[in-house]
């Protein structure tokens, strides 16, 4: 009796003062001095009550790899994150296949994206026309860590790579090297958008769809 007379104390105190564990409920209504329990999602890294980030920049992703750049604002469909594979697609690839099309010298219509959200859009398309172009179907082809959603960079998400690799300190992060990394963006019919991950350069002129250069996988969620 002593024990239920305790709870009733309890409760009617806690009815007082506003404060209450309750269920996240969404839409960060809650005030802050109520503690709520997170309904995760790992596979999309958010809260599906109230729409707050799992991962943090430097966690293992879902797919195994690292993630590398998080935004509270949704790109690319309602992702918020972007994780990068823990090695380079193994032998350094061409951009656009040579045979048995020479695609080299090719415009590929809509592959200029650029921004943080469009990499995976632009491997799309680079494979709708050039379904053998090395680079892009490499990263396509993917299964690392039980996905099959990987892609090859646009060039903001390669320079998001390249800033992480920098902050966390060069050659700890899954042997990236100082060689000319391939994006998904195009420049022009010859050329694409490469950086260099020794000094962060992205050419102006771009690299020669024709020129081997390293590959990266990453995926959004």
């Amino acid at each position: 009796m002593k024990n239920v007379t305790k709870l009733l104390w309890i409760t009617v105190l806690m009815a007082i003062i506003g404060f209450s564990f309750v269920a996240c409920g969404g839409g960060g209504d809650h005030p802050t001095i109520i503690p709520h329990t997170h309904n995760w999602n790992l596979e999309t890294g958010v809260c599906s009550g109230c729409t707050d980030l799992y991962y943090s920049i430097g966690d293992t992703g879902p797919g195994g790899g690292k993630i590398f750049y998080r935004s509270a604002t949704s790109f690319d469909g309602g992702r918020h994150y972007l994780e990068a594979d823990l090695a380079n697609i193994a032998g350094d690839k061409e951009w656009a296949s040579s045979s048995p099309t020479d695609y080299t010298n090719t415009l590929i219509s809509g592959t200029f994206g650029i921004v943080i959200g469009t990499g995976r859009t632009n491997t799309a398309l680079i494979l709708g026309t050039d379904a053998n172009a090395p680079a892009a179907k490499a990263c396509y082809a993917s299964s690392s860590g039980g996905k099959g959603d990987w892609f090859l960079p646009s060039k903001d998400e390669l320079n998001e790579l390249y800033k992480w690799y920098v902050a966390g300190g060069k050659g700890t992060f899954g042997n990236l090297n100082t060689d000319y990394y391939w994006t998904s963006t195009q420049l022009t019919a010859a050329a694409a958008n490469d950086q260099s991950f020794f000094d962060g350069s992205q050419r102006t002129g771009g690299g020669q769809k024709s020129n081997p250069a390293a590959v990266r996988a990453v995926r959004s969620f």
